[in-house]
């Protein structure tokens, strides 16, 4: 009889269960401990069938267990009963909390095993004992000094912008485990706690790294992840209002230190579009859809979006380079905490084209039309580089520190430098992007001791000007003493997670822009965690899919968007995973050097040009090519914005119009630079 088979399966069900209990008698363990700094999670709000109020108990349930190394995650000691309706809910708070705070930074990625006979997850560290207290201080203490230059006084947008920028130059895309050339144990690409070790880590890396530190510092980010893109990136909350971080696409620049976009930081949805997240399943940790968004445009005219090189605090603002390769020079923006709008002043003279123009390698003609020079700081000088020596700038002298060997001119030009605050680091390379040398380690860096250099910078130019002070503030967690832990035992689980992960092609980079806000840091609160552990057999396992490897963008500017040679035909090298890695560069005409305005070549910089501009303008309007040549638009540029237009022609009328009543020789860059320091 139907009826009757089902009553015995029931009552044999019954039996296995009564024969589990006593075969591992409960036994309830209960210890109070009190977290010093709990985070407020009610920013969170509702998740599935849990409410707001719910969510915030299980998040700070979950932060208590990892803060006190707990073998397992026990919701039923704060209140609340795992059920079929809310299993998945509670997994999505856990994965939260080890994902974006510090106290899951030790935690196994990939393995999630529950029983909700007793509503506990349990839990897996990469270390245990006093090893695993060992290492968190090691690693700990790691996130403390990467705080440590955060200023208390910046606005959150400035915080964020910090360490958008140091995760970018201190850390590179794991390119060699991406293509399988080595193999990370414990699935280490995928972590904060990998990237810390390696200095390497893919998208999902990146996202923990940086969700860990703005966590730290209270400014609310989470993860966002695309199973389209096979990608993840962040979530941040300024002032009430979430924006979108991608710090992965931003550090696009394979191993230049020192190279960093803006085209991903604090944008809008309709902004990461266009930065190519061309999909529609965005969704955070917890499974809320936030592809279309609302986001404001804030942030849409920022500073930082005028470079593409990694921006510094220095003094009371902060030290960009920005230009082209015929405009290279280092700004200083004051940045106005009130009306969240920077200005800026030149700090340093636009460096000669000698000293910006990075040649094609073996080429004597042939140059990027993008400048490789980067600024790094350290004790309050400025340092920069040029394609074989490194200048230190201090008290309006430029000084040049440290020249290429001739042996390490035959092995390649400067690209990116870094400083660890003892050592200045330079990189060589001999060509931008080989897709062929990407599974590698990144580009060989050598160093040179900054006491020695400074000295050298000291005698010839004076002592720095003082430094402002710095006022910090860190949160800082640390493990409680082995002798406070809960003894727990640890529930086998009767399967294994089951973890996949995929990989995704690289973007391609469009520019956009950004402007800013703040928030006040939540503050944090005392919290007692009580933990009952109660020993029975785990029954059930949970799949999950780790993320993403989301590569960063192909292309590494905008200015290298398009190619166009007129010297010897040169090809981007290409891997059948990746799209073409298209280039712009300029060929020089064999012993003529040619000036900025000058587009007909005749040495002059007068009506002519403006003419020959104008009518060029005028073609393009209507949807002719225009007819000049690549080197011709590049002369007809004169202000370095991508565009060739009335604006250009009319500094070039006005440059015309000096040199008829002027004798002094002045380039008509210099001049254009004159009138910005005037107001023109």
């Amino acid at each position: 009889m139907p009826g009757k088979q089902r009553r015995r399966k029931l009552a044999a069900a019954s039996v296995s269960v009564c024969m589990l209990l006593q075969l591992s008698p409960q036994v309830v363990v209960t210890a109070v401990y009190t977290i010093p700094s709990m985070p407020d999670f009610s920013y969170i709000g509702a998740v599935g069938s849990l409410s707001a109020q719910q969510t915030q108990t299980a998040a700070e349930t979950v932060y208590g267990a990892l803060y006190l190394h707990q073998n397992e995650v026990d919701f039923a000691s704060s209140g609340l009963t795992m059920t079929a309706g809310n299993t998945d809910d509670l997994i999505s708070v856990y994965r939260h909390v080890s994902s974006c705070y510090d106290v899951g930074l030790l935690v196994q990625k990939g393995v999630i095993s529950y029983n909700p006979f007793t509503s506990t997850i349990n839990l897996s560290y990469l270390f245990s004992g006093s090893e695993y207290d060992e290492k968190f201080r090691e690693y700990s203490s790691m996130l403390d000094d990467i705080l440590s230059g955060v200023d208390a006084a910046w606005t959150d947008e400035e915080k964020a912008l910090y360490l958008h920028d140091y995760i970018s130059v201190k850390f590179d895309y794991d390119y060699p485990a991406y293509y399988g050339a080595v193999q990370r144990p414990n699935r280490e690409q995928y972590s904060s706690y990998g990237m810390l070790k390696n200095g390497l880590a893919v998208c999902e890396g990146y996202s923990e790294l940086y969700a860990k530190l703005m966590n730290r510092l209270g400014i609310r980010t989470q993860l966002v992840t695309s199973d389209a893109l096979s990608h993840a990136w962040n979530l941040v909350l300024i002032n009430g209002s979430s924006y979108f971080v991608d710090v992965a696409w931003d550090d696009s620049f394979i191993g230049y230190k020192g190279l960093v976009k803006h085209d991903n930081f604090l944008k809008t949805s309709e902004e990461m579009l266009i930065e190519n997240h061309n999909a529609t399943d965005w969704k955070d940790v917890f499974g809320r859809p936030l592809y279309g968004l609302r986001v404001p445009d804030n942030f849409s005219d920022a500073f930082w979006t005028y470079t593409n090189k990694a921006i510094k605090p220095y003094r009371n603002g902060w030290l960009a380079v920005v230009g082209s390769v015929k405009d290279t020079r280092a700004e200083l923006f004051i940045y106005d905490a009130e009306s969240h709008t920077a200005k800026a002043s030149n700090f340093m003279e636009p460096l000669p084209f000698s000293e910006t123009a990075w040649f094609v390698w073996g080429s004597t003609r042939s140059y990027w039309t993008e400048s490789f020079t980067v600024a790094e700081t350290a004790d309050n000088i400025v340092y920069y580089t040029t394609p074989t020596a490194v200048y230190a700038y201090n008290n309006g002298r430029s000084i040049k520190v440290y020249e290429l060997s001739n042996a390490e001119k035959a092995t390649g030009y400067i690209y990116g430098m870094y400083s660890d605050g003892e050592r200045l680091y330079y990189g060589l390379d001999t060509e931008r992007h080989n897709a062929d040398k990407r599974g590698e380690v990144p580009i060989r860096y050598s160093s040179v001791k900054l006491e020695s250099i400074e000295e050298t910078v000291i005698s010839q130019s004076g002592a720095p000007p003082v430094a402002t002070r710095l006022t910090t503030t860190t949160h800082k967690t640390t493990s409680p003493p082995a002798t406070s832990r809960a003894t727990t035992t640890r529930r086998p689980a009767t399967t294994s997670t089951t973890v996949r992960s995929t990989t995704t092609r690289r973007p391609a980079t469009t520019s956009t822009t950004a402007r800013s806000t703040t928030t006040r840091r939540p503050s944090t609160t005392s919290t007692t965690v009580r933990t009952t552990t109660t020993r029975r057999s785990a029954t059930t396992s949970t799949t999950v899919r780790s993320t993403t490897t989301g590569r960063p963008s192909a292309t590494s500017t905008t200015e290298m968007i398009t190619s166009s040679l007129t010297g010897p035909a040169t090809s981007s090298k290409t891997t059948t995973s990746l799209p073409a890695v298209t280039v712009t560069f300029t060929t020089l005409p064999p012993s003529v050097t040619r000036k900025a305005g000058d587009i007909d070549g005749d040495g002059m910089v007068n009506a002519v040009d403006a003419s020959i501009l104008l009518a060029y303008y005028a073609r393009v309007s209507t949807g002719d090519p225009g007819g000049l040549s690549d080197e011709q638009k590049g002369l007809a540029d004169v202000n370095g914005d991508g565009l060739i237009d009335a604006v250009d022609a009319s500094a070039i009328l006005s440059y015309y119009s000096f040199l008829s009543t002027h004798t002094e020789t002045l380039s008509l860059l210099d001049f254009m630079d004159e009138r910005r320091k005037i107001g023109i």
